[in-house]
Formats: structure tokens, sequence, C-alpha cells
């Protein structure tokens, strides 16, 4: 019997090695860590929030929160209004969550992005290194359920090469297509998104590069 996705990042979770810290139960990869990544992150995603008076932020695949805790704990510093959905297909971890963390502005939620069910309402969606973990066909699910959000902001590790080969697919796992020179690349098909800008670009591992775009719908 096929696993849902929900089985399947338990697992990963529970039994593979993705990184480790003492003082956390879940560990999201040293790609939500690594502060030459993620304080360029952080800064480009407080600008595009607090440069267009968004209130209200959906995070989906949000992990271990690690980022965000850092994002929503300078807009509080800032006295900026904002309610926050992380959403995530891990109950354990979603528990985890808001047992540590939910308060009147913050709430965690698990569900499966890429089912059935549509995603909360928002005005800024941010997907970060999830979609990488996925094949095409629940990337697309994903992003046509994200056409409701004015501000799509998509992090991914892309191969950053002239021998890039775009969007090849894969299954649900841990893996990436950084394996086969590859990554997901919102311009071009399957996806073939028009409206979209690159804000930060980090070289990172193998040839790679973090690359966040900003999408307006």
């Amino acid at each position: 019997m096929k696993k849902s996705n929900g089985e399947i990042w338990s697992h990963i979770y529970a039994h593979e090695n993705i990184g480790d810290d003492p003082n956390e139960k879940f560990y999201s990869g040293p790609g939500s860590h690594d502060e030459k990544i993620i304080v360029p992150y952080i800064e480009t995603l407080l600008q595009l929030i607090t440069n267009n008076n968004i209130r209200n932020i959906v995070d989906v695949g949000c992990g271990d929160f690690w980022i965000m805790r850092h994002v929503l704990g300078a807009l509080s510093e800032a006295k900026y209004n904002f309610f926050y959905t992380g959403v995530d297909v891990v109950e354990e971890l979603i528990n985890y969550n808001a047992a540590r963390f939910q308060d009147p502005r913050i709430r965690f939620l698990c569900m499966d992005a890429a089912d059935e069910e549509p995603l909360p309402d928002g005005q800024l969606l941010i997907i970060r290194q999830a979609l990488q973990h996925m094949r095409n066909a629940d990337i697309k699910k994903i992003l046509g359920k994200a056409e409701k959000f004015k501000y799509l902001f998509i992090t991914e590790h892309i191969y950053d090469a002239p021998d890039a080969v775009y969007n090849v697919d894969k299954e649900n796992n841990n893996s990436t297509r950084g394996q086969y020179n590859s990554g997901v690349y919102l311009e071009h098909p399957p996806f073939n998104f028009k409206n979209i800008v690159h804000l930060l670009k980090i070289p990172y591992q193998y040839g790679g590069t973090i690359r966040s775009s900003l999408i307006i719908n």
C-alpha cells in the first residue's frame, strides 16, 4: 500500500539523518539553519512583508519553524500586526510546534498541501525548500491552489549552470533533483510562471544556488 505524504515525512524525521540540534526535537536540515543562507533570507522576507503591508501569512512546509520564529519575532518587536499559519504534513511536528509557539497570532495546521483540501486564506504564501522534495504533479496541485494568494515567495535549491536540466520529475522523499543537475524552476515547463522575480540568490553546495522567487498574482 502506498504511503501518504504524512507517513513518508514522519518516517524521514524519525529515521533519516537530516542533521541534528540537541535543543530541538525536530530538525529540518542545514538549509534551514545555515546562517549564510537564512540571515539574508530573513532580511529579504521582512522587507517583503513590511513594504507591502502583508498581515496574513501562510507557510507551507513550516518544518521546525526555526526561520519563521525569527521572522515573526522581529515583527513582534516592531509591534507589527500579523497572523501566521504554519502548515506541515507531520502531525507530531505540528503538535510540537503548537505546544511551544502557538498564540493568538500564530497557529499550526496539519494538512497535506497537495491533497484536495484548500489552503488556508492569506495574502502571502511562503514555500521554502519544500517543493524540491515533491513530484511535479504534487507541485502543480499546490501551485494551483496558491493562485488565491496575492504574493507567493518560493525558495528552492536549484542546480545553477548551463547544463541544468529543468524540473526532472521524482518521487516524494527526502532526496532532491540536485543529483540530476536539476531543481524546481518555476519559470520552465511544466509550471511556466511568467510574472516571477528572483529576489535572492545564494551560492550553495554542489554547484547549486538557493534561489528565492516572488510571484505576484
